[in-house]
């Protein structure tokens, strides 16, 4: 393992081109609260500390690098605008190296050592499981925009709270009642599965405490599985699963996984001339990252979800829409959708309450419907949002939004092309 570099990120003011876009709602107030515990003087004008870590390096680095850019945008504007409780805000993202146990120590940092406000989540449940203990026995609530899990979320007793319109346990739900909806003629009967072996992707096929997961939607719609296969996390030769697929001949392809092992999936299925009539990837929403068209005809009529599209006109969508094309990405990361309303929310609670204590914010956070990236949203008791994914389809180098009808931009295309 490469020597261990800790990069500490502090972002204030950040002045390029892409980030003069303007964003709705950036008031600001004139008191002023301490951190995360304490309330202070109103005439206290120093910054306030927001912190979390990413994976600046890397398995997971390309996916944070589009957290790190909401984030840097979002704080630039905010302080254009007079900050936060005519504050300015100041971010610290350490770097976790996309692993866990640096991620812990990191919080420990920022908690203890950096004395943050507010805490933002890292990304990936691999990486973010560790720190639940950590800001549930500080009491500091954590806006979770990085990663999923109904376990956790039970565990964190609503102190952590959910940008995701979904959890694992329901990554797809929604996919098989699309599947459900299509004509007989054109809907798969058979299924192969691929499974990452993480915790989050295994709560993915097999539920939680008796609810959700892949087998119970494949059981409860019809549909029957004919290979059901894990493979170990870093796992970069698929050639022997996929031709196991062939031979079961397996109308759709389910694969559970992360960006980086969904992409070489992906590949393999096209290099070995695997034609499901389905390939659809609910791990990660893969379609809407930047690397997916790289693939090229590999990537064409595969699926994914996403929490939120342009078309909904969301709060801030078509802001953070102008960000990415400014960055010469076309397709809007599902990622982003989701560390902006986090954001979102942190400035509505806290200008709403004129507060940073922990607890004044854990309640108002809990019974209040906030006006977001994602959608108009409460938190269930335990952080969660209901699921209101939406299924995509990749065709001709964008995504297609196919279901839920009433959002549709387009129709599937089956079998794929």
């Amino acid at each position: 393992m490469a020597k261990k570099t800790w990069l500490r990120r502090t972002i204030g003011l950040l002045a390029t081109a892409a980030l003069s876009l303007g964003v709705a709602g950036c008031g600001a107030l004139n008191s002023t609260t301490a951190p995360h515990h304490q309330a202070a003087s109103t005439s206290s004008k120093a910054p306030i500390l927001i912190g979390g870590t990413l994976s600046l390096t890397g398995a997971f680095a390309d996916p944070s690098a589009q957290y790190k850019m909401v984030d840097e945008y979002w704080a630039n504007q905010i302080n254009k605008h007079g900050g936060l409780l005519g504050r300015p805000v100041k971010l610290i993202i350490l770097n976790d190296e996309s692993n866990p146990s640096t991620s812990a120590s990191e919080y420990e940092t920022l908690i203890n050592q950096d004395h943050v406000n507010l805490l933002l989540a890292p990304y990936t449940t691999y990486v973010g499981s560790p720190d639940v203990p950590i800001i549930l026995s500080h009491h500091m609530l954590m806006f979770n925009a990085g990663f999923v899990g109904e376990q956790l979320f039970d565990q964190a007793k609503g102190w952590m709270v959910s940008f995701y319109t979904y959890q694992d346990i329901q990554y797809t739900q929604n996919f098989f009642k699309w599947m459900h909806s299509l004509p007989a003629s054109k809907r798969p009967k058979t299924i192969a599965v691929l499974t990452d072996q993480n915790p989050f992707t295994i709560a993915d096929l097999q539920g939680y405490d008796g609810q959700g997961g892949l087998l119970r939607y494949a059981k409860q719609y019809g549909f029957k599985i004919v290979l059901n296969e894990q493979y170990p996390a870093g796992t970069t030769n698929f050639d022997s699963l996929i031709e196991q697929a062939k031979l079961k001949g397996a109308q759709a392809l389910v694969a559970l996984t992360l960006p980086n092992s969904g992409f070489l999936i992906a590949k393999t299925v096209y290099q070995l001339h695997y034609h499901p009539m389905v390939e659809f990837f609910g791990g990660s929403e893969v379609t809407t990252l930047p690397n997916w068209s790289s693939l090229g005809a590999a990537a064409n009529g595969t699926m994914s979800t996403t929490v939120a599209a342009p078309n909904q006109h969301f709060n801030g969508l078509a802001q953070i829409v102008a960000l990415f094309k400014a960055h010469g990405v076309k397709v809007l990361p599902s990622y982003a959708a989701s560390a902006y309303a986090a954001l979102q929310v942190i400035q509505q609670a806290v200008t709403a309450t004129h507060s940073l204590n922990q607890e004044v914010l854990y309640k108002y956070v809990h019974s209040h419907t906030f006006n977001t990236a994602v959608g108009r949203i409460h938190f269930a008791p335990n952080g969660t949002l209901p699921n209101t994914s939406l299924v995509l389809q990749y065709l001709h180098g964008t995504n297609v939004v196919v279901w839920p009808k009433q959002y549709a931009t387009g129709s599937a295309v089956v079998p794929m092309p």
